[in-house]
C-alpha cells in the first residue's frame, strides 16, 4: 500500500512539474515567441477584417444600415434609405462615445467610465466588460489601453483574450492594427512601434519587441555640434534629391533667402512629429516639424583657419536651416514588412 502511496505521489509530482513547465514557465521564454512572418497559423493572428486599424470611441459612427449618433443620454440612428430618424436606447447617463460593427454597438457612459455596454440590434443593452482603460475596437475584437493594466484584448461577447505590457503607459495618441502597437511617449516627440512576437502554441500569447522608429536620415559625417553618430550616416537617396530639388526649386524656401544655396550641400532631413492619425485606407499620416539642415561645402576648409572658439561662434554661418510644418504619411504594410532601420 506505502509503495502504490508513493508511485501516486511521485506521479502527482510529475504531473505537477510538468504542468508549471508547460503553462507558467515556458510561455515566460523569449525562445517560444516567433515573428508573424515565422508563425505557422497566421490565419489565428492579426485582424482578418476588411478594415486595418482601431477606431477609438466617437460620438458618430457610419453603420451598416445607417448614422449611429448620440444624443445626450440616447443612442440614435439614422437610416441611409429613408433617412428617418429612431432611438435604439436610452441608458441611464449621458453617452460619453460609442463603436459599430454589424449593427451592434458598444458604448461608455459617464456615470459608469469603467463600464463598456453593448447594445444589440434590437435595443437592448447589457454591461459586457469591467476595464477603465480608453477603449478601441479593431476588427472582431475590442481593446483597452490604460497604466494600470496595460493593452487588453477582449471578444465580442466581453471575453478577454489576451493582456500585454502591464508596464508600459500608452500615451491617447496611440494605434493598433494587426497586433502591432503604434504610440507616442507623453514626455517626448519620440514614437515607438510594439511588434508582436506569437506563442508557438497559443496566438493568444503575445510578447512584444520595441523600436523607436527613426524618421530622420543624415547624409554627412557628424560635426561637433551634432547629435547624430556616424553609424547613422546614408548616401543620397530618393527622399533627399527629392527635398533637395523642392528646396533648390523655392517650393521650400523658409529660411533661405539669406544664403546662396549653391554653397551648401543637404545634411539631414530631421522630422519631429507631434501627433498621428489613426489607420486610413492603409496609411498612418504623421503631422510635425521638419527640420532640413544644410552645411557650407567649404566649411572644413574655413575651419581650419578658425578656433574652436571661432568655430563655436561662426556655427551658424556655416549651416542652413530650414524648419516647415509638415503632414507625412507612413504605409501600414511597409511598417509591418521592414525593420526597425529601414521606416
Amino acid at each position: 500500500m506505502k509503495r502504490i502511496i508513493s508511485i501516486l505521489l511521485i506521479v502527482v509530482a510529475v504531473l505537477i512539474f510538468a504542468y508549471y513547465l508547460a503553462v507558467v514557465r515556458t510561455p515566460q521564454l523569449d525562445a517560444m515567441y516567433l515573428p508573424e512572418d515565422k508563425y505557422g497559423q497566421k490565419e489565428k493572428i492579426g485582424d482578418q477584417d476588411e478594415n486595418t486599424g482601431v477606431r477609438g470611441l466617437r460620438r458618430v459612427n457610419q453603420g451598416e444600415n445607417g448614422i449611429y449618433f448620440v444624443y445626450k443620454d440616447r443612442l440614435m440612428v439614422m437610416g441611409d434609405a429613408d433617412e428617418s430618424v429612431k432611438e435604439v436606447c436610452k441608458m441611464s447617463g449621458d453617452i460619453i462615445g460609442i463603436l459599430e460593427k454589424d449593427n451592434t454597438v458598444f458604448l461608455r457612459k459617464y456615470d459608469d467610465v469603467e463600464g463598456i455596454y453593448k447594445v444589440d440590434a434590437e435595443g437592448e443593452a447589457q454591461r459586457l466588460i469591467n476595464d477603465p482603460g480608453t477603449v478601441y475596437m479593431e476588427g472582431k475584437n475590442i481593446y483597452t489601453s490604460s497604466k494600470k493594466n496595460g493593452l487588453r484584448k477582449y471578444d465580442f461577447n466581453g471575453k478577454k483574450i489576451s493582456e500585454n505590457n502591464k508596464d508600459d503607459y500608452y500615451d491617447t495618441n496611440i494605434t493598433i492594427f494587426d497586433n502591432y502597437i503604434l504610440f507616442k511617449l507623453v514626455e517626448s516627440n519620440d514614437i515607438w512601434l510594439n511588434s508582436p512576437q506569437y506563442y508557438k502554441y497559443d496566438a493568444n500569447k503575445i510578447k512584444y519587441v520595441p523600436d523607436k522608429i527613426n524618421f530622420s536620415k543624415y547624409y554627412l559625417e557628424p560635426e561637433a555640434w551634432d547629435r547624430y553618430s556616424s553609424e547613422k550616416v546614408i548616401s543620397y537617396d530618393l527622399l533627399s534629391k527629392e527635398v533637395d530639388r523642392a528646396v533648390r526649386e523655392g517650393e521650400i524656401n523658409a529660411g533661405t533667402t539669406e544664403k546662396n544655396l549653391d554653397d551648401y550641400e543637404l545634411q539631414s532631413i530631421e522630422l519631429f512629429p507631434w501627433y498621428f492619425s489613426e489607420v486610413t485606407d492603409g496609411y498612418i499620416y504623421i503631422y510635425g516639424n521638419q527640420k532640413i539642415t544644410y552645411l557650407d561645402k567649404e566649411y572644413k576648409r574655413k575651419s581650419e583657419e578658425m578656433t574652436l572658439e571661432e568655430q563655436d561662434d561662426n556655427r551658424e554661418k556655416f549651416t542652413c536651416k530650414i524648419s516647415v510644418k509638415a503632414v507625412f504619411r507612413i504605409s501600414v504594410d511597409d511598417i509591418k514588412n521592414s525593420s526597425n532601420e529601414t521606416y
